[in-house]
């Protein structure tokens, strides 16, 4: 398939997607030909796609630059080494698209989904894309508190594989006693993982049909247990060799075992 002719990106615009520039203007830069459709896909705003010169008449950069024009999205060209000043990657993938969220407060929503996952000041931003990525796979939608690692850090959205693009797919839920009072002020049941609560995630019972927030604390520090005062504390069975697990770890057993007991299919 034949493409029109792409123009090069001038020097000033690349001056404003620099890393520290599109921070600022809460724009987000993601890059690779799978990211790129996830996000042509999603709802997201999709201001602009990056194709490396050498990679505009590779199907794979004819399949973006259609993906990106049938959305009315602008295509420029560049070169190799522009792409590796905007990359917050080791190497630049020859493909890159520039994206402004919509909003994500949880506040907004009209009908809370059945299956939240709420992370409670997480620090690490690959440990909140793999349990986004988690929570996609066993019917949650996750939470992210401000307190912790951004729904637009570049290097979260790449760990979740490009799930947090479409529809309601990632909130935002503010500080967490503030959204711990907005989800008890609505009946939501939550439960949080506690290496050291005295009950066992198996002996929660819930009604599979009510809604359902699971709480993941920070990595060092765990849930302030003060903040989630009408949380239920549990803890994953396991050897005594072994004091508490990875918080990805954990929280993946845990999504799995509430997508057993009535999570979203």
């Amino acid at each position: 398939m034949a493409i029109p002719p792409i123009n090069p990106i001038g020097a000033g615009r690349v001056t404003q997607l620099l890393p520290a520039k599109r921070r600022k203007a809460g724009l987000v830069y993601i890059e690779g030909e799978k990211l790129v459709h996830e996000a042509l896909s999603g709802d997201w705003e999709c201001r602009l796609l990056l194709v490396e010169d050498d990679h505009l008449h590779t199907p794979g950069g004819r399949d973006c630059i259609a993906a990106a024009q049938a959305r009315g999205v602008e295509v420029v060209c560049t070169d190799r080494r522009t792409l590796a000043r905007l990359t917050s990657c080791e190497t630049a993938p020859p493909v890159g698209v520039v994206l402004a969220p919509p909003d994500l407060s949880i506040e907004n929503v009209t009908e809370l989904p059945k299956r939240l996952l709420i992370l409670d000041r997480l620090s690490d931003p690959g440990n909140a894309g793999t349990l986004a990525r988690s929570a996609a796979a066993f019917g949650f939608v996750p939470v992210l508190t401000l307190n912790g690692v951004r729904p637009t850090n570049e290097k979260f959205l790449r760990s979740s594989a490009g799930l947090c693009f479409g529809p309601g797919r990632i909130l935002t839920g503010g500080e967490p006693g503030r959204l711990a009072a907005f989800l008890h002020e609505r009946n939501v049941a939550t439960v949080l993982l506690d290496p050291y609560a005295p009950g066992f995630l198996e002996d929660f019972s819930h009604d599979s049909a009510a809604a359902l927030a699971l709480v993941l604390g920070n990595e060092s520090t765990g849930v302030d247990r003060q903040l989630w005062r009408w949380a239920t504390p549990l803890r994953i069975q396991m050897s005594p060799l072994v004091e508490s697990l990875n918080v990805a770890m954990a929280g993946a057993i845990a999504l799995h075992h509430f997508r057993h007991r009535g999570g979203g299919r």
